[in-house]
């Protein structure tokens, strides 16, 4: 599933950042905004709902409706993933979709991408330890 995410939503930064508009930037921000405060209240249930929202409107922001449709159910099994580690990741996530956000808001497709990929690296990383195993592969 984290390599299928990695592929999928580097695109979809990439996308986001090329097409990027001042409404999907404030969507965006407007997420991480509501995502930052459960955070900080430690209200997990709700990070887990706007992590996902997040990635969500950054596949809404790449314009692209065959990619959005895509990500919806892929995303919400990475959703039950976020949840099982939610309390260590969360604040990671949150500073990591913020430095996303602005990749796309500066329209840099290429740093919007690797900052998505990297990003879901992280995540796997997260939930690997947090089940005990250990990655295989040299970035994860």
């Amino acid at each position: 599933m984290f390599d299928v995410r990695m592929a999928i939503e580097g695109l979809a930064a990439r996308l986001a950042a090329r097409k990027r508009t001042p409404e999907a930037a404030e969507r965006l921000r407007r997420v991480l905004e509501q995502s930052k405060e459960a955070v900080e209240a430690g209200r997990l249930a709700e990070v887990a709902d706007f992590n996902t929202a997040f990635h969500l409107a950054v596949g809404e922001a790449a314009g692209n409706s065959y990619l959005s449709l895509m990500m919806k159910p892929m995303l919400q099994r990475a959703q039950w993933v976020f949840s099982q580690t939610a309390a260590a990741r969360g604040p990671h996530s949150w500073s990591e979709h913020l430095s996303l956000c602005e990749a796309i808001a500066a329209g840099d497709e290429d740093d919007a991408q690797a900052r998505a990929i990297a990003h879901v690296a992280a995540a796997r990383r997260s939930f690997l330890t947090a089940v005990g195993r250990t990655a295989k592969h040299p970035n994860d």
